[in-house]
């Protein structure tokens, strides 16, 4: 019987770098593998962030970000995928030769994990395939992190100009990372839980995917680097995403609004960059900081006992001395829309090529007789393009083949409302199981 693998659980901590680790774990998945270190992927799940483990976890996915993303309406279709995720998981791990370590990481561990419970959930979920833990986790002035997080809200659907929240009779969880600390150390131990600092400076090489690959024992020789990802809207881009929220609903039918999505991803790209957004004034900036001050005190006596004195840098001379917003520009909105309309073109041949080669992947599955894989697979198809006849049907054959109705019927309808002319595989897969003939 082989050792047990070593888990690294990545608490992706928002704004500290979290999506530059994770497209380079993604990027690299087939090498690591090779090197015994698996990066397992996730039904429905095609973006570098694991959100299926933490929808396999926790219970308060339903309703929100998590469960929009991966198709999840109600409790029903919630338990059919956490089985999903059990099968796939169990596979990887099975199939992986010489395992040493398998790593996890999302930002939803931050901010869904909130209570030693859930955490304790993970911990004994993971506990079935792997024997030790190393947990990492990076954190920034908290300041700082609200200002990237701003942005990263008016993508997500935002229309409130506040960038710091309200502080009541208790520190908000999201930026209390003592208490995230003290939960995760009190589940898996002090000793495994490490904690870097998202400044320059802190950093191995004053990279973060160099730092973490160091603190992880993953070598960094011989693999793809990611490029800039999740970067901050410019002043430009928050006016327009701003306006677009306000129009465009986040949400159809419970389930995210991939129109939506995508036209905030490519106003993203074309306004990255060109000056830092800072909606606050200085004395906001310091008064929200030192909000903090006791529970950094505490961070610091416990795992950076050099940096009593201070566990940031205090330097507030980046912020304007009064907070300023000038209108938006009708000419920056008419840009912004050119740019966007001439990338969407490029675009769509980009996705469809991305969907294809998911699509053959999971054929190729069928052919080798791996069911399992190929769903996996036209799963990922539908999570670029819903309305993919090919991954549909094949879905739809699949789960009503294996009793599975309700998810059957739903990719069935879908492959109906976007079938060619005359498929007979289609009119068979409709006239056996809508008729009951």
């Amino acid at each position: 019987m082989r050792d047990k693998p070593t888990a690294v659980i990545h608490i992706g901590v928002e704004k500290t770098g979290t999506s530059s680790i994770q497209r380079f774990l993604e990027g690299n998945r087939e090498a690591l593998l090779n090197e015994g270190k698996l990066y397992p992927s996730f039904p429905r799940n095609e973006r570098g962030s694991q959100w299926g483990l933490v929808a396999r976890i926790s219970d308060r996915v339903l309703g929100v970000d998590v469960s929009q993303y991966l198709g999840l309406r109600n409790r029903s279709e919630l338990d059919d995928y956490r089985r999903q995720v059990d099968v796939s998981l169990d596979r990887q791990i099975k199939q992986a030769q010489n395992l040493r370590f398998l790593i996890v990481s999302s930002e939803h561990f931050h901010s869904r994990l909130k209570n030693r419970a859930e955490i304790e959930l993970l911990r004994d979920y993971m506990g079935r395939w792997c024997g030790d833990f190393k947990i990492l986790m990076y954190i920034r002035r908290q300041d700082r992190l609200a200002v990237s997080r701003f942005s990263t809200a008016l993508k997500s659907g935002s229309v409130d100009w506040e960038v710091f929240p309200a502080i009541g009779d208790e520190l908000p969880y999201y930026f209390d990372f003592w208490a995230i600390y003290r939960n995760w150390a009190r589940v898996f131990g002090a000793d495994q839980v490490q904690v870097g600092i998202f400044e320059v400076d802190q950093l191995e090489h004053s990279d973060i995917v160099r730092d973490f690959s160091g603190r992880a024992g993953i070598g960094v020789e011989n693999k793809s680097w990611p490029g800039r990802v999740n970067e901050s809207l410019n002043k430009a881009g928050a006016d327009f995403v701003r306006e677009l929220n306000r129009r465009i609903p986040v949400t159809e039918g419970g389930l995210r609004n991939a129109a939506r999505e995508r036209i905030v991803s490519l106003v993203a790209q074309v306004c990255s960059g060109g000056g830092r957004l800072l909606p606050a004034a200085r004395e906001e900036a310091i008064r929200f900081y030192r909000a903090f001050s006791d529970s950094n005190a505490e961070l610091a006596r416990a795992v950076f006992p050099e940096r009593v004195n201070g566990l940031f840098s205090e330097d507030f001379s980046e912020y304007p001395e009064t907070r300023e917003w000038p209108k938006p520009k009708y000419a920056d909105a008419v840009g912004i829309a050119i740019d966007a309309i001439q990338r969407a073109a490029k675009w769509d041949e980009a996705r469809q090529l991305r969907a294809n080669n998911f699509h053959l992947r999971g054929m190729l599955a069928l052919k080798d007789g791996n069911a399992d894989r190929a769903i996996e697979m036209f799963q990922a198809v539908l999570q670029i393009a819903p309305e993919h006849f090919g991954a549909n049907f094949q879905l739809a054959r699949l789960r009503l083949e294996r009793g599975e109705v309700e998810g059957g019927r739903k990719h069935l309808d879908a492959a109906i409302a976007s079938a060619p002319p005359d498929h007979e595989g289609l009119a068979q897969l409709r006239r056996k199981y809508r008729t009951g003939r």
